[in-house]
């Protein structure tokens, strides 16, 4: 007795997956697609990179008030 093949039914599942991830991807438009990557916005992101950059370049300065 072995292990059952389970090959068949994941490749069906693989299919389906697919079929489904190409018809959702093929309705959005690059708009949407990116809202889905970076729910915060890209603008909220840019803001937050910026306030990581200015606490990483004040690190050291006479105005440190971080510690």
């Amino acid at each position: 007795m072995g292990l059952p093949d389970v090959a068949p039914m994941q490749e069906a599942m693989l299919k389906e997956m697919q079929e489904q991830m190409m018809a959702n991807i093929s309705s959005m438009q690059p708009t949407e697609i990116m809202k889905t990557w970076l729910p915060m916005g890209l603008e909220s992101w840019m803001e937050m990179q910026k306030q990581i950059w200015a606490r990483m370049t004040s690190i050291g300065t006479p105005n440190d008030n971080h510690s």
